[in-house]
């Protein structure tokens, strides 16, 4: 990384930790002084964790392509999740600045070389998968758009994909594979410091298909409870190092870890079907996550006679679909006792057919188009193929 332009460093907040975090600062090389278009806006909060979010609020507005990052002392939970909420990039305890903050301006400068025109190196796509509601069928669809994206590219290039599954706290994507995997999120915890985001990405099995998967721990009292989101930042940052897209399957809850890796994604896939409670929590969804990167609707087990059209879902969330995946409960159900992802086992059904146009979505090899009227990022996206 010492390669990198350095990133243009804005710094705010409350004058008794801003010492704190200038300090951190001094002698980092992905870091330099910015006053007009920074790069990051780092605010430091005291104990008014109003005003700190109201300092956020203000860097947004006045430096919207800019990061937004977070240095707090005390270490408050309440404000790093509200910070998440509007959209910071990075959260960092200001008592652990020192060790906390070189990974923080690497994860950031990435993002930087990433959103360039031009780029060198591997950095691969973050997406996202969660659910309106339980069952609605996020990991059929995380393995899915996973397992195309590890197809060729266009022209034949070879592409790398790996999913995460972190639908805490079953976590099925290996029966999705029929993987007995050999080591899990909770024995990379257990190894020391730096170590662990290595281990994480060296760990993941590996499918025929060439999709690999990063797998929760077989027992539930082998649950990752020590997963921080700073270390979760890591793992990631790990394994877009080393692959050309990286899937999560969330679940369906939404808590800081859950908060992090949206804020970290290049698209979060917001999947539901076509109910009135699924209209009702997305909705929900969209008022508490938005600014938390693209969101993306993907309505699955589409019906075409359904009282509830997917036109009348866009008009009630003002969100335009951005795949339609069509209903075929029997093929699906068939893949996942096989162990075999639907594409695999029925290559030319509809369903096969619309996750290949997802994935071909996901990864920008076709044309999107639409607004999301209150939205306050711009969310592009493709028509649904119906």
């Amino acid at each position: 990384m010492a390669a990198e332009r350095p990133l243009g460093v804005l710094l705010a907040g409350d004058p008794a930790v801003l010492p704190v975090l200038r300090a951190a600062l001094e002698g980092q090389p992905l870091a330099r002084p910015a006053e007009a278009r920074p790069d990051v806006v780092f605010v430091a909060a005291g104990q008014n964790i109003q005003a700190a979010l109201d300092q956020l609020a203000q860097a947004a507005r006045e430096h919207p392509g800019a990061q937004l990052a977070l240095a707090a002392h005390p270490a408050a939970p309440e404000l790093f999740l509200a910070a998440l909420r509007l959209g910071v990039r990075e959260a960092l305890p200001a008592a652990d600045l020192e060790r906390k903050l070189p990974g923080a301006l690497e994860r950031m400068a990435g993002r930087v070389r990433r959103s360039a025109p031009a780029s060198s190196g591997r950095s691969g796509a973050l997406h996202a998968f969660i659910g309106a509601k339980g069952g609605v069928g996020v990991t059929t669809l995380a393995v899915g758009a996973a397992r195309e994206l590890a197809r060729p590219g266009p022209g034949g290039a070879p592409r790398e994909s790996v999913l995460v599954d972190m639908n805490l706290p079953y976590g099925e994507s290996p029966l999705f594979l029929g993987i007995t995997p050999g080591t899990s999120l909770a024995e990379i915890l257990a190894r020391e410091g730096a170590l662990q985001a290595r281990a994480a990405a060296e760990c993941a099995e590996r499918h025929v298909s060439g999709l690999s998967l990063l797998a929760l721990p077989a027992q539930l009292a082998d649950a990752p409870a020590g997963l921080s989101p700073e270390l979760l930042c890591e793992i990631l940052a790990e394994l877009r190092s080393r692959h050309d897209h990286v899937s999560v399957d969330l679940g369906i809850y939404i808590d800081d870890l859950t908060l992090r890796v949206m804020g970290q994604a290049d698209g979060v896939y917001l999947v539901g079907v076509q109910s009135m409670a699924c209209v009702r929590n997305i909705r929900r969804f969209l008022d508490y996550v938005r600014p938390q990167g693209e969101v993306r609707l993907v309505v699955n087990r589409h019906l075409s006679d359904c009282e509830l059209s997917v036109e009348d879902m866009e008009k009630a969330l003002g969100l335009k679909c951005f795949q339609v995946i069509p209903n075929d409960y029997a093929l699906t159900l068939e893949a996942i006792n096989l162990g075999r992802p639907v594409a695999d086992l029925a290559p030319r059904s509809a369903v096969s057919r619309a996750l290949a146009a997802l994935a071909s979505g996901m990864s920008g090899e076709r044309a999107e188009s639409g607004l999301a009227g209150l939205a306050r990022r711009l969310f592009g996206r493709a028509p649904g193929g119906r």
